[in-house]
């Protein structure tokens, strides 16, 4: 089996509205002690095409709308593959069969894309568009547990060192550091769904890992927060306390037409 990455550099914007700056606004419920959204779903979730494609960005999205709607309607959408391939041409600039255009993307350009366009669901007409995004410091190890309690998960690039993927091999079942100076052999783009003491549960290339808190010291390079439709009609409110006025105002800087 292969196991692709995708994740460009790590774009910086200042247009994107950044939790530190938020944090002073918002209703904050006390940190639970350990949380798993995806806890008794599946445990195979589908590859989303990231064994043939750099597109691990996009992928990663599709696990995270498997999270939001098995945890609001105890549904699980197994979206199809073409989807998240649909993705990937629309904001990536990928063609099918033109391995010269298979680049990969920034995390920052898909969230914009899901924001100002939404992702393909079942029919490129159909489009789940994401009520907003905030960027999370991957430094703060707290605030990415506080992003995952909010919004289900927390979407983010990380620098892949090369024992995670050893040739002819499997990754770990859990990633931690074993060598600080590994070569890094890409960015990839995961979501985490849990953490319990110093570990953290994510998935990828449609399975279950978990990760320890000094892989992510090392390796967590962004993070980010997304607020989407799905977890917002499972409550009153959206993630953080936020209103869906407010989470517009905070958007107006990327919109597109």
């Amino acid at each position: 089996m292969k196991y692709r990455l995708g994740r460009l550099p790590r774009q910086y914007s200042p247009r994107i509205p950044h939790f530190s700056a938020l944090f002073s606004k918002l209703k904050l419920d006390t940190l639970p002690e350990s949380v798993d959204w995806a806890y008794s779903m599946p445990k195979t979730l589908g590859m989303y095409l990231n064994d043939e494609l750099g597109n691990c960005t996009c992928a990663a999205f599709y696990h995270a709308r498997q999270i939001w709607n098995y945890n609001s309607n105890k549904s699980f959408p197994s979206d199809p593959e073409q989807d998240a391939l649909k993705l990937y041409e629309l904001a990536a600039g990928y063609v099918p069969g033109d391995v010269e255009t298979d680049q990969g993307a920034t995390c920052q350009s898909i969230l914009e894309y899901l924001y100002n366009k939404g992702a393909p669901i079942g029919s490129e007409s159909t489009r789940d568009k994401i009520l907003g995004f905030i960027e999370v410091d991957p430094r703060n190890l707290e605030d990415v547990q506080r992003t995952i309690y909010e919004c289900g998960v927390a979407y983010i690039g990380i620098n892949v060192p090369d024992y995670i993927i050893p040739e002819g091999g499997e990754p770990p079942e859990l990633w931690h550091v074993e060598n600080t100076h590994a070569p890094i052999i890409g960015g990839h783009c995961v979501v985490l769904h849990g953490y319990t003491g110093t570990e953290y549960d994510l998935i990828s290339w449609g399975r279950r890992y978990q990760v320890t808190e000094q892989f992510l010291h090392y390796y967590l390079d962004e993070c980010y927060g997304i607020i989407d439709r799905a977890w917002f009609n499972s409550s009153s409110e959206t993630p953080f306390g936020l209103t869906s006025a407010q989470v517009e105002q905070q958007m107006v800087a990327i919109q597109r037409n």
